[in-house]
């Protein structure tokens, strides 16, 4: 018999309507949604708001362009431009920026008719300011069917200039105009290539029409874009002779500050284009030549606009190019910054140039790190220690960023040498305070919560202990030079240093100890008198503090026994007070708290028998386990645990 399907349930009844609004009519239409002219009147308002306040916008404007830029009428505007019309800066302005299609093609049909230099010198400024590009006049405002006309309108004139004074204004909007040009694939601009190769051609330079073509040349070869690199071909026949042209003017030392920039910029135009047009070589050249002449006259007005361009090819993918020669780019930048006299804003735009080179090739620091001198090291060492002595954030970061370079040496050796030899002569017996305490409070800046720097506080202190690490395979093996340097080290303890500097040293001591603990113990009597002794309320100080002690514990043998328990105190003070901190520094109070729980586990295993009351001490000590702010002491301490359950039943006792 077959089974009846089962039953379907009963229908639901519809859920009960809601109470009706007293107040509302329901014959009444409903409210109206946003309409499209209200979100377009909303909009008005958003770009009316972001304007720039001191132009003319929108309808206030528009009877001013009607008038002005009518297309087949040039007089209105000629004769506006030469009235006296005390809104006429305003109103001019306000076409560049909000009609520049329109505006620079009057002002270009103007300049084509050849009028007085006083009207010629207003339209080449005028052209200027319209072409130029930025963010709201974005290289792309001006429409592409419009670049016939205006490159021959402007180019031409220009041609038959001959007054200097309007050469630059003229130049920089025949730049402005190529770049566009060049933004859209439309054939480029090979009557402006054309022609600046015809202002090289000139042979006798003494001539005065020569050396203003020649003039002319130079200005327009180092305004254009990266685009011309499109004309292969041409290039093929033009790129050589220009380079020699252009090296040789750099070699002429008869050549004034002016001459001189515009040799520049034309030469970087050729590095920019250099490697898209295979012609790797000569880029490399070229890219010699500019560190060069960057490194000679580094204290030119120009010499920062230089750096923030090199900055920007070295970050390119021009890897051919460079070619081995990122050495030579390190060295220049650093020759740069150890200049005296040289600025903060000059040296901080050299270590920006070796960031842009280190950036996306994996490993290439590491590699000129390894393959510069040990003089060179020095240098880099002295620039860093420098830079971080200011009070500059952007270029105490900068100092930073070639500190931990520096840590990349794989020959611990040269570095540890080096680094001795430069504390003792160079600091160390230096007359000068500031200079004497310079090597170790540019550490100190690190952790310093009262210099104004955010630096991460206690994490950033670990790329500083990047380079002093580093040696600490040389360390072991050569005990005459560790001594050397604990001695050099512990004479920052002396009465003249101030604690912060005192502070350091125990860093120091932190750092080195633990890999040399004979020498350690010929220090330890002072080592632990100045890790009792220190008031330093500096975060990074407690924190060394507590490490020092763990430390003593560790390797200070018979002679910690006496200090065990005043040691234990001093990590109770620690423990409270970095649990006690709250608030952005919650952080490193909780590694304060955490690194002096660690010491106290030091003193209750090698030091069981040496304090008073072992029981409440090691009960107190399992009562902050388990460390949860950093993972790799958490596994220390609780490693420890293990060894001490394993080997001692009594304290399994307490931790049951």
């Amino acid at each position: 018999m077959a089974s009846s399907p089962p039953s379907s349930p009963p229908p639901s009844s519809p859920p009960p309507p809601p109470p009706r609004n007293p107040f509302d009519d329901p014959d009444s239409p409903p409210p109206p949604g946003q309409t499209y002219y209200h979100r377009v009147s909303q909009k008005r308002r958003k770009s009316e708001a972001n304007r720039d306040q001191s132009l003319i916008h929108g309808f206030n404007l528009k009877p001013y362009a009607t008038f002005l830029l009518e297309p087949n009428n040039g007089g209105q505007l000629l004769s506006f431009i030469l009235s006296p019309n005390n809104s006429k800066k305003t109103i001019l302005e306000s076409f560049s920026s909000n009609y520049p299609n329109s505006f620079s093609l009057k002002l270009s049909r103007m300049l084509s008719f050849k009028p007085p230099f006083a009207i010629r010198r207003k339209i080449a400024f005028l052209l200027e300011d319209t072409l130029l590009i930025t963010d709201k006049n974005h290289i792309r405002r001006i429409r592409c069917d419009m670049f016939l006309e205006l490159k021959q309108l402007i180019l031409d004139p220009f041609k038959i200039e001959l007054v200097e004074r309007l050469f630059y204004p003229l130049s920089m909007a025949i730049s402005d105009l190529a770049s566009r040009v060049y933004e859209f694939s439309i054939g480029g601009w090979i009557e402006l290539l054309e022609y600046i190769i015809l202002c090289f051609s000139s042979s006798n330079s003494n001539d005065e029409d020569s050396a203003l073509k020649q003039q002319k040349g130079l200005l327009l070869l180092g305004g254009l874009p990266e685009g011309v690199s499109e004309h292969a071909e041409f290039w093929k026949n033009h790129y050589s002779a220009l380079f020699e042209n252009l090296a040789a003017r750099m070699l002429d030392e008869t050549s004034d500050e002016v001459l001189r920039a515009l040799t520049y910029d034309s030469l970087h135009t050729l590095l920019k284009i250099a490697q898209p047009l295979g012609e790797y070589e000569i880029g490399g050249s070229i890219l010699l030549i500019i560190l060069d002449c960057i490194d000679q006259h580094w204290d030119e007005e120009t010499v920062l606009g230089r750096f923030v361009d090199l900055t920007d090819y070295v970050s390119r993918k021009v890897d051919q190019v460079l070619n081995g020669k990122e050495g030579n780019v390190f060295r220049a930048m650093i020759r740069i910054g150890e200049k005296n006299g040289a600025s903060k804003e000059l040296r901080i735009a050299a270590v920006e140039v070796l960031v842009g080179l280190n950036e996306d090739r994996i490993f290439i620091m590491e590699k000129i790190i390894n393959e510069i001198s040990d003089v060179d090291l020095q240098r880099v060492f002295k620039v860093s220690v420098e830079m971080m002595f200011e009070s500059d954030k952007k270029c105490f970061k900068c100092g930073q960023t070639l500190l931990n370079w520096l840590s990349l040496k794989g020959d611990a050796n040269s570095v540890f040498h080096f680094l001795v030899e430069f504390l003792k002569t160079t600091y160390i017996d230096s007359k000068d305070l500031k200079k004497r305490h310079a090597v170790m409070i540019f550490i100190a800046r690190l952790v310093n919560e009262n210099n104004g720097i955010t630096n991460n506080s206690l994490n950033s202190l670990q790329s500083s202990k990047l380079l002093i690490s580093s040696m600490t395979g040389a360390l072991k093996s050569q005990l005459s030079s560790a001594e050397e340097l604990f001695s050099t080290i512990a004479q920052l303890w002396g009465k003249d240093f101030p604690d912060r500097v005192k502070a350091i040293a125990l860093s120091l001591f932190n750092i080195i100890g633990p890999h040399c603990p004979d020498i350690l113990q010929m220090y330890h009597d002072r080592y632990t008198c100045e890790l009792l002794e220190t008031r330093d309320k500096c975060l990074h100080t407690q924190l060394e503090i507590a490490q020092g002690i763990g430390i003593c514990a560790k390797y200070g043998g018979q002679k910690f026994k006496t200090i065990a328990n005043v040691a234990i105190s001093k990590l109770y003070s620690l423990i409270e007070h970095g649990r006690s901190i709250k608030g952005e520094e919650s952080g490193d109070g909780a590694m304060i708290s955490d690194m002096a729980v660690s010491a106290l586990g030091n003193i209750c295993e090698f030091h069981h028998n040496d304090i008073d009351g072992p029981e409440e001490v090691i009960r107190t000590w399992l009562n902050f386990l388990p460390l949860r702010n950093d993972l790799s002491l958490a596994k220390n301490v609780h490693g420890q645990l293990c060894k001490m359950l394993k080997r001692n039943q009594e304290l399994a006792c307490y931790y049951v």
